[in-house]
Parts: C-alpha cells; structure tokens; sequence
C-alpha cells in the first residue's frame, strides 16, 4: 500500500509532536512528587499528564 507525500508529511509530523510532548513530559516532571506522569491513550485522543497544572491533551 502506497501513501501519497502529504499523508506520509503528517503522520512524521504527528509521531515528531508526540515525540517532543513525551520528551518534554519526562525532562519537567517532578520526580519527588508523591504523583507521577501520566500518558493515557483512548480510542480518539491521547493525554499526557504531570503534577501541577500543566496538562496537554492531543485530540484527533
């Protein structure tokens, strides 16, 4: 199965926004905290959790 150039260009681009929200959700966490990071993947979203009050939810 082929895929045209502008699918392929948004699936990289997609996978590169998870990459660096995974990255970022690790490097800032508060590992002394009593509560952990937290990444949550559902049928039509996936969440990305940490203590505090930053939050990131990514919806298809």
């Amino acid at each position: 199965m082929e895929f045209s150039p502008l699918v392929l260009q948004n699936y990289k681009n997609l996978m590169d926004c998870l990459r660096e929200t995974l990255v970022n959700l690790c490097a800032n966490a508060d590992y002394f905290d009593a509560e952990h990071p937290t990444v949550r993947v559902f049928t039509n979203h996936i969440s990305f959790q940490k203590t505090g009050s930053w939050k990131v939810n990514l919806i298809e």
